[in-house]
C-alpha cells in the first residue's frame, strides 16, 4: 500500500461511525418511533419529541449515514484511479465489484432464511408496547430456497429487492452506482478537467432525484483532491460553518420537517426529494471538510473508529437482523418485569456485544475473504492475460523507441 492510500485511512473510520449511526437508527426506529415520525400517538415521553425536531437527530439519522456510505464508495472507487490514471484499475474495481458484495450480503439472506425457517423473529410481538410500525417483514412465499437464491444474487443487486433485510435496499445503488462511476472515468477520465467538470454538472441534474447523485458527488470530490489540492486548504472558521452547514442539513427529519427548524429549507413543490437531496449535500460536505480538516482525520483514525470501519459492512448487514430476532425476543421478556426504559436499555446492553461479535466473526471469515476471493479470481481469468498485455505493449514502444 502506497503512502496515498495510507493517508486515507481515517475514511475507513467515518464509514464504521456512520454504520453505527445505522445501527443507532434502528435501535431508534423500533423502540422510540417517535424520534423519527415526531407523532405524540408514537410516543413513551415528551423528551421524544423535543429531540426529534432538533439536529440531535444526527446521531441516529440513518439515511444520512448511508448517504455518507455512497459519497464515501464515488471518492474510494475513483481514488486509485485519478492517482495512476490507470484503465486496469477500472477493469480490476469492476470486475471483483459484484463477487466482493454478493458473497456476505448472500451469506446474510442465507443467515435470514434460516431464522424464518425456526421461526426466531420476534418484533411483531412488540408493537403494542413500542408504538413502532416496523412490524413481521417476512412471508411464506419466502421460504422457497429457489425464491431466497435469486433474491440474494439477482433481485438484490437489479431490482431494488430487500424482502429479505429491509437494509439492504442500498445494494442496488451501490453495485449500479459503482458501474457508473468505472464507467464514467472510462469515458472521462482523461479529458480536460473542464469537461469532466461539464459533465459532472449534467449528471448532478440527471440524477438529483436519486441516490446515485452520492456516487457522483463522490467521485468530484475525489477529481477536486488530486486536481485542485488548493481548494482543501481551509481556514479553521471555515471548517467549522461548513461544518453547521453539513450537520444542519444531515439532520433533515424523516417527517414533519414543519415542525422543526428544518422548515426554512422545507418548500412545497420542491423539484427533487428535500430529504434525500439535503442528506446526500450534507455527506459530501462532511466528506469534503473531512478532507480539509487533520483534525477530524485524526479522530477517525482513533482505534474505535477504525475497528468499527474495519467491520462496518458486516454489521451493517447483520444487525437488523438481530435486532428483530434476538432483540426483540430480549425486550418482549424483559418488558413483562421491569419498565420501559430499563428493559430498553437491558436489551441494548446484550445485544450490541452480540452485534459486534457477529460482525467481527463475519468480517474475518466472509467479508474479508470474499475480497480475496474476488481479487484471485480477476487475477487469474483477467489480471495475468492484462499484464502480459501491457508488458507487451511497453516492450513495442521500447522497441520502436529505439529505431
Amino acid at each position: 500500500m502506497n503512502n496515498g492510500i495510507q493517508k486515507l485511512t481515517y475514511l475507513d473510520g467515518l464509514r464504521g461511525v456512520a454504520a453505527l449511526i445505522v445501527v443507532v437508527s434502528h435501535f431508534v426506529q423500533l423502540f422510540y418511533p417517535a424520534l423519527f415520525s415526531l407523532r405524540e400517538d408514537q410516543s413513551h415521553y415528551e423528551w421524544e419529541l423535543l429531540i426529534g425536531s432538533t439536529p440531535l437527530n444526527i446521531f441516529y439519522n440513518g439515511n444520512f449515514a448511508v448517504c455518507i456510505f455512497f459519497v464515501l464508495s464515488g471518492f474510494v472507487l475513483s481514488y486509485q484511479y485519478f492517482q495512476q490514471k490507470k484503465r486496469t484499475t477500472l477493469i480490476s474495481g469492476a470486475s471483483k465489484r459484484y463477487l466482493r458484495l454478493a458473497i456476505p450480503v448472500f451469506v446474510s439472506v442465507l443467515l435470514v432464511y434460516g431464522l424464518m425457517m425456526a421461526n426466531a423473529f420476534h418484533v411483531q410481538h412488540l408493537s403494542s408496547y413500542t408504538f413502532s410500525t416496523i412490524g413481521n417483514y417476512t412471508d411464506s412465499d419466502q421460504l422457497d430456497v429457489f425464491t431466497m437464491i435469486k433474491t440474494a444474487l439477482i433481485d438484490l443487486f437489479f431490482l431494488y429487492d430487500s424482502s429479505y433485510n429491509p437494509v439492504l435496499w442500498t445494494m442496488t445503488y451501490e453495485l449500479l452506482g459503482s458501474f457508473m462511476v468505472f464507467l464514467f472515468l472510462a469515458f472521462f477520465g482523461n479529458a480536460k478537467q473542464e469537461y469532466r467538470f461539464i459533465m459532472y454538472v449534467i449528471l448532478t441534474l440527471v440524477f438529483i432525484e436519486s441516490y446515485y447523485l452520492a456516487f457522483i458527488l463522490g467521485m468530484f470530490l475525489c477529481d477536486l483532491y488530486h486536481h485542485a489540492r488548493g481548494r482543501f486548504n481551509l481556514r479553521i472558521h471555515v471548517i467549522l460553518w461548513l461544518l453547521a452547514v453539513g450537520l444542519y442539513l444531515g439532520s433533515y427529519p424523516y417527517s414533519n420537517a414543519n415542525l422543526t427548524i428544518h422548515q426554512f429549507i422545507t418548500f412545497s413543490g420542491a423539484p427533487f426529494n428535500q430529504f434525500q437531496f439535503y442528506h446526500i449535500i450534507a455527506a459530501f460536505i462532511l466528506m469534503y471538510v473531512m478532507v480539509a480538516s487533520p483534525g477530524l482525520q485524526s479522530f477517525f483514525s482513533k482505534r474505535m473508529p477504525l475497528f468499527l470501519g474495519e467491520i462496518s459492512f458486516s454489521l451493517y448487514l447483520l444487525h437488523f437482523t438481530i435486532l428483530t430476532s434476538l432483540s426483540s425476543y430480549v425486550f418482549e421478556v424483559l418488558i413483562l418485569q421491569f419498565p420501559y426504559h430499563i428493559s430498553f436499555v437491558i436489551t441494548v446492553l446484550i445485544s450490541m456485544p452480540v452485534m459486534i461479535l457477529g460482525s467481527s466473526i463475519m468480517s474475518r471469515y466472509v467479508d474479508q475473504k470474499a475480497m480475496r476471493w474476488s481479487s484471485q479470481l480477476y487475477h487469474e481469468l483477467l489480471g495475468q492475460k492484462l499484464e502480459a498485455k501491457q508488458q507487451k505493449n511497453q516492450r513495442v514502444r521500447v522497441k520502436m523507441y529505439e529505431l
